[in-house]
């Protein structure tokens, strides 16, 4: 089975980078995303990619992916595979072109990664998350591994309930921490906590799990973060140089309860500010923000802090500045070529 990673995908193969996405040609470059999201007559869903050689300064043109709802993974030796529901791509350079590279087996799809050619125990090590149903049919992550290059899987021991989408990280310590948007309930986790503001639904933190096998079996349940309070959605991360960062949109106000009619967005007269939105974009996800891991270990990946905020235009540092966003939705980071931007990282995301 495969599952369609709708987000933005940022990769580096190489010095070459990819962003992948998937769309409904519509307008302007035949991709432009629809608002609202209903294709018209006629239209059909696409993977695409670009190609940058320039750290991203300038980008090439917009590229079919191989096949439809492929889910694809840099690998450590600047390559990149491409898993589709009949098998496996490959490109050896840079998404200029690929090639079939076989089969697979069990589950590979959702967000993949590959644990880096130095872990300690599973060096290259290809690791999977997606949402699926739970084992009393609730919505669970469902994770597996792959040591054959992605051409079979085997499923973690435990499965981590009430999770929705999920992105998977390598942390400094070579464990591996799972990000989940989720639907916890939020009595678990201190009253002060900014993720309470919401007390019948999902809870506005992303909750954390660790695995310190290369995810055979997780540590512990996932249990909300407090300090990574936010609109419920899927963020997404990345370790550069020994630290951990994470992208997710900022919590803007109080999301939709239960029953509660939806709204346009907009300016809110009774809060008196801007991104109170009750819309099937989902509330909140109009500002951004990469928050940083106090350490990047397991016990690190409970405690962050505000590393930058993020509006359409660029970085931002007052509210002022963040609410001229035109939103923050889904998100990719990727690490930047070294050769042009030693220690540097990117950030792609919806607006």
């Amino acid at each position: 089975r495969l599952h369609l990673h709708p987000r933005p995908t940022l990769l580096l193969a190489g010095d070459t980078l990819v962003a992948f996405a998937g769309c409904v040609p519509a307008a302007g470059d035949n991709c432009q995303p629809l608002r609202p999201a209903n294709p018209p007559p006629g239209a059909v869903h696409r993977q695409v990619y670009k190609r940058s050689t320039s750290g991203g300064s300038t980008w090439g043109p917009l590229t079919d992916a191989p096949e439809l709802g492929g889910s694809p993974v840099a690998l450590s030796n600047g390559s990149l595979l491409l898993f589709t529901g009949t098998g496996i791509y490959r490109s050896d350079n840079g998404a200029a072109s690929w090639v079939p590279s076989g089969n697979h087996s069990g589950d590979a799809g959702g967000g993949i990664i590959q644990l880096s050619a130095t872990h300690p125990s599973h060096p290259n090590r290809l690791l999977s998350v997606r949402k699926g149903p739970g084992a009393v049919g609730e919505k669970a992550a469902l994770t597996s591994y792959s040591d054959s290059d992605g051409r079979a899987w085997t499923a973690s021991t435990t499965q981590q309930a009430r999770m929705d989408e999920s992105e998977l990280v390598e942390l400094g310590d070579g464990a591996v921490a799972m990000m989940s948007r989720n639907w916890l309930n939020c009595s678990s986790i201190p009253a002060d906590a900014p993720c309470r503001e919401q007390q019948d639904g999902p809870c506005m933190c992303t909750a954390v799990a660790t695995s310190v096998d290369g995810v055979a079996s997780f540590t512990s349940p996932s249990e909300p973060a407090p300090s990574l309070a936010g609109a419920n959605c899927h963020s997404s991360s990345l370790t550069l140089d020994n630290v951990t960062y994470l992208a997710a949109p900022m919590y803007t106000g109080p999301p939709r309860l239960p029953n509660q009619p939806h709204k346009p967005c907009g300016y809110d007269p009774v809060s008196k500010r801007t991104g109170h939105c009750y819309t099937d974009r989902a509330p909140n996800r109009i500002k951004g923000r990469v928050m940083v891991a106090s350490a990047s270990s397991v016990a690190g990946v409970r405690d962050w802090s505000v590393h930058a905020r993020v509006t359409a235009g660029g970085a931002c540092s007052t509210e002022a500045e963040c609410a001229e966003s035109a939103g923050f939705g889904y998100s990719s980071m990727s690490a930047l070529p070294g050769k042009l931007w030693p220690r540097h990282f990117a950030l792609a995301y919806e607006t």
